[in-house]
């Protein structure tokens, strides 16, 4: 007999989620430069991988898209909103990690999310203090940590999480440990177009050391 998809199966069915599955980040399309039709299909995809987290929240990931979809999103907001956002983007990625601690992007992810609150400067802090009673916090040691543990399911490479090595080190004041990151991020298989960006990134921070 013919059985309804399972939610799994929904999730990774859907045409919106299935176009940014594989590709380097939900803004991997080209016509993702166009703003307007960025901010569409975001809001599409935040909304498809909510849906998803309801039809199946035992599935790791259905909240690690719901993260990446919301961290994406967030250019969108107003101050208040992305602040509160942020919260629950962590609460997400930490369950995506919790569900499935060997994926190397969901723990890339919290890195990215942790650096991107750490780097948030006195002032916006305080701002944010008084827009809401508990702004996020993180360290970028603890974003370091996220990295390297994603590094560390990643053998071959991982060009992404490489150079954001790289730039957690030059955060921590660690310049020999930013530039052996750089190169090392160089020297890794390049596969496709993203990764040849991130080489180039790389090679661009190496410059100013």
């Amino acid at each position: 007999p013919h059985l309804p998809p399972s939610p799994s199966q929904t999730y990774h069915a859907s045409p919106t989620l299935h176009r940014f599955l594989g590709s380097n980040g939900p803004l991997g399309a080209e016509r993702m430069h166009d703003k307007a039709y960025r901010k569409d299909m975001l809001k599409k995809g935040l909304d498809a991988a909510r849906r998803s987290v309801a039809l199946d929240d035992q599935h790791f990931a259905t909240h690690k898209w719901f993260a990446i979809f919301s961290s994406a999103y967030g250019e969108f907001l107003p101050l208040k909103e992305k602040i509160l956002s942020s919260h629950t983007m962590k609460k997400h990625a930490e369950i995506a990690c919790s569900l499935k601690p060997t994926d190397a992007s969901t723990l890339h992810l919290l890195g990215r999310l942790c650096f991107t609150i750490a780097d948030v400067s006195w002032v916006e802090r305080q701002l944010a203090s008084r827009l809401i009673a508990t702004p996020p916090t993180a360290t970028f040691k603890e974003a370091l940590e996220y990295f390297l543990k994603a590094d560390g399911l990643k053998p071959e490479g991982f060009k992404q999480n490489g150079v954001w090595i790289g730039h957690t080190y030059m955060k921590l004041n660690k310049k020999k440990l930013a530039a052996k990151w750089y190169k090392k991020t160089i020297a890794m298989p390049t596969i496709s177009n993203a990764d040849r960006t991130f080489s180039e990134e790389a090679a661009a921070c190496l410059k100013k050391l």
